[in-house]
């Protein structure tokens, strides 16, 4: 994906059950940098990096939109389904993990499937014009290797993109779990 040529519409989604209430979240606020990020409840790979990506939601919050999106299939019908990541499971986690931010449910898939997501953790930072200028790994941090998360590489690429620079290097791929797509 040629990160400088994707626009990302203005995508919302309306909330309607009981774990949040009734809302409208806009996934990207025009004019404001955005984080969109792909996670879940149940992944290894995302529960090893939560206490940096929760750090990193603290942070940015007062200066970045930052939103989370659970785009598994949570329903127990299906071999890849995880009902660990189901709606009524979702505030359980904000509050374990104090994620400060809107953590939605994808239900029908739409937003992962107009990110072109394919894991989780996956993350996406689109700039004031809707354009997404980083798409990549939160830092290089693995479950299989020695460094523990900081989220440094999606800090970098915030950094610079709030400072109104270009990212210059290709970012690197996120590593996770696959999106647990519905059949």
């Amino acid at each position: 994906m040629d990160r400088f040529e994707n626009r990302i519409k203005d995508m919302s989604i309306e909330i309607s059950n009981s774990m949040i209430g009734e809302r409208v979240i806009n996934l990207v606020k025009p004019g404001q940098l955005n984080l969109i990020m792909i996670i879940c409840n149940h992944c290894p790979y995302v529960l090893f990096r939560m206490p940096a990506i929760s750090q990193l939601v603290k942070d940015y919050k007062d200066r970045v939109n930052i939103v989370a999106v659970n785009s598994n299939d949570a329903s127990p019908t299906t071999d890849d389904s995880s009902p660990e990541d189901a709606p009524e499971l979702m505030t359980a986690f904000t509050e374990q993990w104090d994620l400060e931010c809107a953590y939605v449910f994808d239900e029908d898939q739409s937003i992962a499937q107009e990110y072109g997501a394919v894991c989780t953790p996956e993350f996406y930072v689109v700039n004031e014009d809707g354009i997404i200028v980083y798409h990549g790994e939160l830092d290089p941090s693995h479950t299989s290797n020695e460094l523990m998360p900081t989220g440094s590489s999606l800090r970098h690429a915030l950094d610079l993109t709030l400072i109104d620079k270009p990212i210059t290097w290709e970012p690197n791929p996120s590593f996770g779990c696959s999106v647990k797509w519905k059949l």
